[in-house]
């Protein structure tokens, strides 16, 4: 791979903010969410298991304070900040991801989101849901009362 002077990449940097702002004004598309230099994507799994929904996200290098999460109807957040721990060097090639961290997860299945559990253990971040039947859109018969 080869180096790219520091002009271009100002020139790229500038086309992809526009770009994204293209998409936000045509499509109404939350660029914030996409992946950039200070956005940090996070990976995550989300299974089913006896009717608990669990969703593991890779945080690694992250301490009590940097991330949260929030819960609203059937959406989860996780928000934080990754800090930099960048040695006084000039770095030739930089792969490991540092800055704010988002992630809006849209839950797969009706879940009590009441009970939610959050455990941060060797890098993941696992969230515990307990499924619950959906009853909003269930079509059931309603008994009519007439009168005589």
């Amino acid at each position: 791979m080869g180096s790219i002077s520091r002009e271009s990449y100002e020139r790229i940097l500038l086309i992809k903010r526009e770009m994204e702002r293209l998409i936000r004004e045509f499509s109404g598309i939350d660029t914030d969410l996409m992946s950039d230099s200070s956005n940090v994507a996070i990976p995550v799994d989300i299974f089913e298991v006896n009717n608990e929904v669990f969703i593991q996200a890779e945080i690694p290098g992250i301490k009590k304070g940097d991330v949260k999460v929030f819960v609203s109807r059937n959406k989860v957040f996780i928000e934080g900040v990754k800090p930099a721990k960048r040695e006084k060097a000039n770095y030739i090639w930089m792969e490991r991801p540092y800055g704010t961290l988002k992630r809006v997860i849209e839950l797969p299945q009706a879940c009590d989101t009441r009970t939610i559990s959050a455990e941060y253990k060797n890098g993941i971040l696992s969230l515990k849901l307990k499924r619950i039947e959906e009853r909003r859109g269930e079509k059931r018969e309603i008994e009519i009362s007439f009168e005589d």
